[in-house]
């Protein structure tokens, strides 16, 4: 897609999240390949982020002749080679790292949109290998073919998470910083490695960073004749998708005649309710 004559795929990072992909109960990875194909053209994750390289990582791209291009559902790196054979034209040494930033726009939407732990003092870190100076053993960035999803396994621990910043980050390049994404030349494994004997491979690993949409209990309150329900089990978020809610069976209480003839509508992100075991949606109807 982006390859010419000069430039290679060096590898590609997808960035998906099921609260803008998913149709209502139906999740993206479960999807004919024709509803994937309609939902991704309505998506762009530079809605949800801005993705940046560190100032280092800049300097690095431009040194080795290199291109960070964001596209609508991630990033690739490209890499300038010989015409004749797919060798990098500057070389490209094993122990390269290239850092990005991922800065959520609006971090309490992705707060209440995604299924992880909201815990501002821990990073998501997304790497396809190990730093040697973190205690944590990593779970490696996903392949595009992988099932895993971005869970709280990414979320690095208090102290590694100082550990990361203090590796790669600049103090004036951390502000609103989410998550970030390391890939170096050699990785953990020949699939998540980046080059075949020096050489820009025929196929660029493509890896993948999928959020899930949040789940909550979705509870219903009509306060002019004080009726509270809530939902037996908890739904997930959806900002395009719709989940219709039966009254007969869908909630912790029954039902009459009266209450089952309300409208239940899907809530908004904003009506988040935290409880000691559970967290709920609030719509008032």
């Amino acid at each position: 897609m982006f390859q010419t004559d000069l430039h290679r795929s060096l590898c590609e990072v997808t960035i998906l999240h099921g609260y803008h992909l998913d149709n209502g109960l139906t999740a993206y990875d479960a999807m004919t390949a024709t509803d994937k194909v309609k939902a991704l053209k309505r998506y762009n994750v530079l809605d949800i982020f801005n993705i940046a390289p560190t100032t280092e990582t800049a300097k690095k791209l431009r040194n080795h002749r290199m291109l960070s291009v964001n596209a609508s559902d991630g990033i690739r790196l490209m890499i300038t080679t010989k015409k004749t054979d797919s060798l990098p034209l500057t070389g490209l040494a094993d122990d390269e790292v290239f850092v990005f930033l991922l800065k959520a726009k609006s971090p309490s939407e992705f707060s209440y949109s995604t299924e992880l732990l909201d815990d501002r003092s821990r990073i998501l870190f997304f790497s396809n290998y190990q730093p040697t100076e973190l205690t944590t053993v990593l779970t490696p960035i996903p392949l595009s073919t992988d099932v895993k999803h971005a869970d709280n396994s990414f979320l690095l621990s208090a102290i590694d998470s100082t550990k990361v910043l203090d590796l790669y980050v600049p103090e004036s390049e951390r502000g609103g910083l989410t998550g970030i994404i390391c890939i170096k030349t050699k990785g953990v494994g020949a699939t998540r490695d980046l080059l075949t004997a020096g050489a820009v491979k025929a196929t660029a690993p493509k890896f993948k960073i999928h959020f899930d949409a949040k789940k909550t209990f979705w509870k219903y309150k009509k306060e002019s004749v004080s009726f509270v329900v809530e939902t037996i089990v908890a739904l997930p978020l959806t900002k395009y998708g719709f989940v219709d809610i039966n009254p007969v069976n869908a909630f912790t209480t029954a039902t009459n005649a009266t209450q089952r003839a309300y409208q239940y509508p899907n809530p908004s992100l904003g009506t988040i309710e935290i409880t000691p075991s559970k967290t709920y949606s609030v719509i008032f109807i």
